[in-house]
């Protein structure tokens, strides 16, 4: 197989999300788990929205079944993306940019309407791996580009 520099874009990109989702858990995540025992450190990650949410600086109510609805679309989506990108469907790559515009705009009036924190926190999270698939999409057109 030879590599493109699609490739190394993408390798690239998922490093930096890599070392910046890392960074994220050691400076926010790691402090709040760090006291609790590990049977109560792993749970609310995987069975506990409200303390997964208090995590994410979330300070408001969401009940438990709506952020395990949300969870669910958002990973499907991210299963959906991660399709998208194995299948090298690079055509698809501009309406990934759109649905996250999508997110952001919508993201941006939950935070004005709740003042919730944790809409930025998921807020940046999106227009970080927006940032990143836009620099893929550019990088790709030039490589393109200089090929005519």
């Amino acid at each position: 197989m030879e590599i493109s520099g699609n490739h190394v874009h993408f390798f690239v990109s998922y490093a930096i999300a890599f070392l910046a989702f890392g960074l994220i858990a050691k400076w926010y995540l790691w402090p709040a788990l760090a006291a609790r025992d590990r049977k109560r450190a792993i749970t609310p990650l995987l069975l506990d929205p409200n303390q997964t949410l208090s995590l994410l600086r979330s300070n408001g109510h969401y009940g438990d079944i709506f952020p395990r609805l949300a969870g669910m679309v958002l990973s499907g989506l991210g299963m959906n993306i991660a399709g998208i990108i194995r299948a090298r469907a690079q055509a698809l790559y501009p309406a990934t940019l759109l649905v996250r515009s999508y997110f952001v705009a919508c993201l941006v009036w939950l935070f004005w309407m709740s003042k919730d924190p944790f809409f930025l926190v998921v807020l940046g999270v999106v227009l970080f791996g927006m940032a990143l698939t836009l620099a893929s999409v550019l990088a790709d057109r030039a490589q393109q580009a200089s090929r005519l």
